[in-house]
């Protein structure tokens, strides 16, 4: 089947300008970018004002159904809502990652990655995967890393007192030393505390990612004044990365728009969707999007950090050429508005939204999406 996309603003890689091009699809593999007037297609779908940029990824979800009480199909939040790349953050570890690559991974389709779970319970029975030594197994961790070496993009943490119990920071710490012998990344959960965020940040480096920076809750990224704390600017500074993590209860307004303020921008927007989350207390990336635009984020910086910045993390190509098999999504910022009651009770509200309306799957087949603005 060919599919013509016609006259849509082209992003494809770090820096790249904006300019306005057709694109042609043949059977998932991108046949031509340029002026594809005289072409013929069975499908065409005008981009007019639109954004054709590589594929959507969302670099924090759970879609460990039925292992996990978080877990939801990776379909219903990927592809079905125009991520073509979804990160499963730590939902499994090592007893049970085979297990989650031949379930999820291979059948979804959407492309799966993932944090594997620094304990070997992962998300899979109590909740505090972290508060035993027993549960670290890093002989089998470091086997089953070098088994699935395509899908595994670095080691999940939770960083939080109902985590990691008695062992408080010592977990963390173990955690992201092992991560430097096998040399991959950490994501970071921050939330409640202990461990504080003072203790945390200094372990991590250039390319370690911490989750959920903007969730309000004591003992966060701001001082008692309302102020970003010095840790966590230097971090900034120094390349740790900042991830948004939505979820149920780990994104507030009023710190997201300090924070954003005093110039921490994010470098990746994630849903943290998961059964406790979707639907009921979050839609979609695309509703996280629009909220980090109300916030104070550039329209930009926000396309950016959910196709070309999660590259860097994932492995994908920032890129879109001819001969490629299709990983494109089409971004469109909509004049409709929205608008969200934080807890405090104030209304935060924009004029424009985001949705997308158009993904490749895995296998480079296009999908229309339906809208995910309400």
């Amino acid at each position: 089947m060919r599919i013509k996309l016609e006259n849509g603003k082209l992003i494809s890689g770090m820096g790249s300008a904006n300019k306005t091009v057709d694109m042609v699809i043949e059977d998932g593999i991108i046949s031509m970018i340029g002026d594809a007037t005289e072409i013929n297609a069975d499908k065409t779908v005008d981009c007019s004002g639109k954004f054709i940029v590589p594929s959507v990824t969302d670099i924090h979800t759970h879609v460990y159904p039925g292992k996990t009480a978080l877990g939801v199909e990776a379909d219903e939040i990927g592809i079905n809502q125009g991520a073509g790349t979804i990160v499963d953050a730590g939902s499994a570890g090592c007893d049970d990652y085979p297990e989650f690559y031949e379930e999820v991974i291979k059948k979804a389709h959407t492309s799966v990655k993932a944090f594997i779970n620094y304990s070997k319970i992962g998300l899979t029975k109590d909740g505090m995967e972290l508060s035993k030594i027993s549960y670290f197994d890093e002989d089998k961790l470091t086997g089953v890393i070098e088994k699935y070496p395509q899908s595994i993009v670095g080691i999940k943490l939770r960083a939080s007192a109902s985590v990691v119990g008695d062992l408080g920071i010592e977990a963390i710490k173990r955690g992201v030393n092992f991560a430097r012998r096998v040399k991959l990344p950490v994501m970071v959960h921050i939330g409640n505390y202990p461990p504080a965020i003072e203790e945390i940040l200094p372990l991590l480096g250039k390319g370690d990612i911490v989750t959920h920076i903007f969730h309000g809750k004591n003992g966060g990224i701001l001082t008692e004044k309302g102020s970003v704390k010095s840790i966590v600017r230097q971090k900034y500074e120094e390349g740790v990365i900042y991830d948004i993590g939505h979820g149920s209860a780990s994104f507030d307004f009023g710190t997201a728009e300090r924070g954003i303020k005093e110039g921490i921008i994010p470098f990746t927007i994630s849903s943290d969707l998961h059964a406790r989350s979707f639907k009921t207390k979050l839609r979609s990336l695309s509703e996280v999007m629009t909220k980090c635009l109300i916030c104070g984020m550039e329209e930009r910086d926000i396309i950016k950090a959910v196709t070309l910045n999660p590259t860097r993390i994932t492995g994908g190509t920032s890129h879109i050429f001819e001969g490629q098999r299709a990983a494109i999504a089409v971004i469109e910022v909509l004049p409709i508005k929205s608008s969200y009651n934080c807890n405090t009770g104030k209304s935060y509200t924009s004029d424009r939204s985001f949705n997308i309306s158009l993904a490749s799957d895995k296998n480079g087949n296009i999908r229309e999406i339906s809208s995910q603005v309400v």
